[in-house]
């Protein structure tokens, strides 16, 4: 009787599964070709990577998705593939495109000017009232940290530096939504 046990090192050999076998008392190791995840895990790492592909801009607004091409290079089945982008589709980032002939389909979504306005307008009143909470409830720790990042926003302006300027941005927010002491 042959048991097997898969363990998966995603960061050392992304296109090789290590596997050990035991048979009558006896490990054998190998590496073998094949998917890296489980399907649950699958759904959860192609999600992850499709949704950053959308974010950082790897996946242009608009962009068709061909299932098939992403499942192949993630590593994955067709199958998690698509449940990722039924559940990027739930969060608003994908559009089923459910017309006939070219075009249809899974695609990145896109935005009309007045949705984005409106989610600007909705962002901006919610940070102000993380604002409000963070000016009341900030431990003088907290106020450092928002202090530093808004500095460290400033230089960034001055040295033109949008890398540095995109980060300062992120740990400014963050460092007021902790001192807001909001639940996450």
């Amino acid at each position: 009787m042959q048991k097997t046990v898969e363990c998966y090192n995603i960061q050392s050999a992304p296109e090789r599964i290590i596997q050990v076998n035991t048979v009558r008392g006896r490990v054998q190791v190998g590496l073998r070709e094949g998917s890296l995840f489980s399907r649950k895990d699958g759904e959860r790492a192609a999600y992850s990577e499709i949704k950053q592909r959308i974010i950082d801009g790897r996946l242009p607004l608009g962009s068709r998705l061909v299932l098939r091409n992403l499942a192949q290079e993630l590593g994955v089945s067709l199958i998690p593939v698509v449940e990722a982008v039924r559940m990027l589709e739930r969060d608003g980032l994908v559009a089923n495109v459910r017309s006939r002939g070219p075009g249809r389909g899974a695609q990145v979504r896109t935005w009309t000017r007045d949705e984005i306005v409106d989610l600007f307008k909705i962002r901006a009143s919610l940070e102000a009232l993380a604002a409000d909470f963070c000016a009341e409830r900030a431990t003088d720790d907290e106020i450092a940290a928002v202090l530093t990042a808004n500095e460290m926003f400033k230089d960034s302006t001055e040295r033109h530096d949008s890398e540095m300027h995109i980060q300062a941005d992120v740990e400014f927010h963050k460092a007021v939504v902790r001192g807001a002491h909001c639940p996450d």
